[in-house]
């Protein structure tokens, strides 16, 4: 699944499954998904990538997918109704 992820986000391609676009199972605590939030955004980073202009819209879809995710009720509304 992470594999599936990494390969989406270096294609510039939304997987269209906000766990996937993190690289994360389903089931992931808060904290993972935490984790998970800092690591994609230094990684994907407009300022970090300036020669790289897919890096902005994988940014924007990890921030969207932290978003919904990082709260409980969102997540909740998510995991059962989807985008």
């Amino acid at each position: 699944m992470l594999r599936v992820a990494l390969l989406a986000a270096l294609a510039g391609r939304s997987s269209g499954d906000y766990y996937s676009d993190m690289g994360l199972r389903r089931d992931a605590s808060a904290s993972a998904i935490k984790s998970a939030y800092r690591e994609a955004a230094k990684r994907d980073h407009p300022d970090k990538n300036p020669g790289d202009p897919d890096a902005a819209e994988r940014f924007r879809r990890v921030a969207r997918a932290y978003e919904t995710l990082g709260d409980a009720e969102k997540r909740r509304l998510y995991d059962v109704y989807g985008e």
